[in-house]
């Protein structure tokens, strides 16, 4: 019986992630909070268990969403 090669888990855990190069496997999310926005929705909740991403997915919106058309401001 072969063995499968062992792949290293591409989510990060630690502090958010800024870089949109290490940020995998949420297209889903940003494409329903585009579509979303488009829709003219006044408000967009992000929910989830703690250390699933929820602050990496908020700074990176920006950087994968149609950034002509909205402006997105951290506070």
């Amino acid at each position: 019986m072969r063995s499968s090669p062992v792949r290293r888990n591409p989510y990060i855990i630690g502090r958010p992630i800024n870089e949109p190069g290490l940020f995998v496997g949420r297209e889903s999310i940003f494409h329903f909070v585009e579509d979303n926005l488009r829709r003219g929705e006044k408000v967009i909740l992000l929910d989830g268990q703690r250390r699933i991403g929820k602050s990496s997915v908020l700074r990176n919106i920006p950087k994968f969403v149609a950034s002509d058309e909205f402006v997105f401001v951290p506070f």
